[in-house]
């Protein structure tokens, strides 16, 4: 899709725009998440640039006057605003049902967990030997599936908290240092003898308390370790996305931008950076063993046929849809780990930029 001259120029007139107006959008129209992208309609993503917020209950405007909030169209001028309504959040987008670390893996993994109505089937819920980037995965304690990102140089896998790390929170011991991973997760029936990896390090995710201790979290991540019996080539593939091909070093995305990626749930999928949240601003997401968890500096993606993710792809690399002419492969561009669905029923998924996140957890693409 890509931005216009003209539109580039709108969209830094409309960053300064909130800039300025960052106390009367958050305070006085009571909105914490807001974006600046293309505005939306009935689900579908138009060419004009605004002001976006979401939430999960979108008031009239006499309920706006009643409760004296001001509307978001009004704590603006000459920029187009639009609010859309999200009516179950954002939530991450793993197919699972957390169990505690204190399980065994052996009482865990003795029965494949059965699919539930509706989830769908996927070519790529199963064994796969080599695996890859684009491949299901989960931490042993956690009945369910996500995907693992990508294999590094390092015999690293990356991949969300919540897939590998069993939702992890400040003030829990959900995890440790050394749980297996599986491949497959288990909707593909994983057993004992699929472990591939051991969890490495993580981010602890923080609930959205609020108190004085509160802050709020730049990413969902875990990394693991390959098991040292394993071989190259015939046991896992470093540095490429099943279906995408070889994927090397990272890159930012904004507004406008094309990518794609390859999940456990949906497969391939393409589709454009349509809002990216504002400093200051928070996408809420959760549960996360219960609690709800606020995420800075986030992006939205939408595609523009079909979703673009659905549960099971937390964890996907995000790339930059266009292939490095030189070196013949993609970059990486974010991790995907939280979705929803507005009110027309249109797909929004929610990833973190990359680059954070391989710089603080030291993960070399």
């Amino acid at each position: 899709m890509g931005l216009t001259e003209k539109q580039r120029e709108d969209l830094r007139h409309i960053r300064g725009v909130v800039q300025d107006s960052r106390y009367r959008i958050f305070h006085e129209c009571n909105l914490r998440q807001v974006t600046v992208g293309f505005k939306l309609r009935s689900g579908k993503i138009t060419s004009d640039l605004g002001i976006v917020a979401f939430t999960q209950a979108k008031l009239s405007r006499n309920q706006l006057n009643d409760r004296r909030i001001l509307p978001l169209e009004d704590s603006v001028k000459g920029v187009l605003t639009d609010v859309v309504e999200v009516p179950g959040g954002f939530y991450p987008r793993s197919e699972r049902k957390v169990r505690l670390p204190e399980d065994s893996l052996s009482e865990t993994l003795t029965k494949p967990t059965t699919l539930p109505a509706g989830f769908g089937r996927s070519a790529n819920f199963g064994r796969q030997r080599p695996f890859k980037g684009g491949d299901a995965g989960i931490h042993f304690a956690v009945s369910g599936s996500g995907t693992f990102a990508i294999v590094n140089k390092d015999s690293e896998i990356l991949t969300n908290n919540h897939v590998g790390a069993n939702e992890d929170v400040e003030g829990g011991d959900f995890a440790r240092q050394g749980d297996v991973w599986l491949q497959p997760g288990a909707h593909g029936g994983a057993t004992a003898s699929d472990a591939v990896a051991v969890l490495d390090r993580w981010n602890k995710i923080a609930p959205a308390v609020l108190h004085q201790d509160y802050r709020f979290n730049m990413y969902d991540a875990a990394i693991g370790r390959v098991l040292d019996n394993l071989e190259e080539g015939t046991d896992f593939e470093l540095g490429q996305v099943r279906k995408l091909g070889n994927v090397e070093g990272a890159t930012s995305v904004d507004v406008g931008d094309e990518v794609t990626k390859m999940g456990a749930r949906t497969e391939v999928t393409k589709g454009i950076v349509t809002h990216v949240f504002v400093p200051g601003a928070v996408t809420r997401v959760g549960p996360y063993h219960g609690h709800d968890a606020d995420f800075a500096l986030q992006l939205v993606i939408q595609s523009q046929q079909g979703p673009f993710s659905g549960a099971g792809d937390s964890g996907s690399l995000i790339l930059r849809d266009e292939k490095d002419k030189g070196a013949g492969s993609y970059k990486a561009a974010a991790l995907l780990f939280a979705g929803g669905t507005d009110e027309h029923g249109s797909d929004l998924t929610i990833a973190s930029p990359i680059i954070p996140i391989i710089h603080n957890l030291k993960f070399k693409l």
